[in-house]
């Protein structure tokens, strides 16, 4: 598999933190630049525009599991 350089180090830096285990595990389209962040903002404090933005950018990048596809029944 192909890395560009800046994913490569990306991965070295993460494996290397204190609370990874043993490896890191990545998607084949693997690349730099992704990151979650948490900040002092509530989606209810942010102006309009804000908002507007954060909703769109809540709807544009995968965050999780927001289905139940493949939920079992009991």
């Amino acid at each position: 598999m192909h890395l560009d350089d800046r994913a490569r180090e990306q991965l070295y830096k993460t494996a290397a933190l204190s609370f990874i285990h043993k490896h890191v595990a990545v998607i084949p389209d693997v690349h730099s630049g992704m990151m979650a962040v948490q900040t002092i903002l509530n989606a209810n404090e942010l102006t309009d525009g804000l908002h507007t933005i954060s909703c769109e950018i809540e709807q544009s990048v995968p965050h999780g599991r927001i289905d139940n596809v493949g939920k079992k029944e009991p």
